[in-house]
């Protein structure tokens, strides 16, 4: 039986793939940082993000800022982490 989740492991490969070219800038211009980058399957964005920070010394996340009026001006993604996570949070305003 075929399901929408057959193509997990092209995805998971994809979005792999663009991380690193994502990050290749930084790794260039600072070659003394430690960038770590991780594909994962889970049920919960927040979740993740929120375990992988016991062992980080910052997490850099983007954010959005909504432009209605009603509700947290910041995602749910992003105000879970900043209220949960175990390390200093960097927040990169998306224009």
């Amino acid at each position: 039986m075929a399901t929408m989740f057959d193509g997990v492991d092209r995805l998971a490969a994809d979005q792999a793939t663009a991380t690193a070219r994502l990050v290749a800038p930084v790794r260039k211009e600072f070659p003394d940082l430690t960038v770590t980058e991780h594909v994962v399957r889970a049920g919960s964005v927040p979740e993740v993000l929120i375990a992988v920070t016991a062992d980080a010394d910052l997490i850099v996340i983007g954010s959005r800022r909504r432009s209605h009026p009603v509700g947290s001006s910041l995602g749910r993604v992003t105000h879970t982490v900043l209220h949960h996570t175990h390390c200093p949070v960097g927040l990169v305003p998306h224009s």
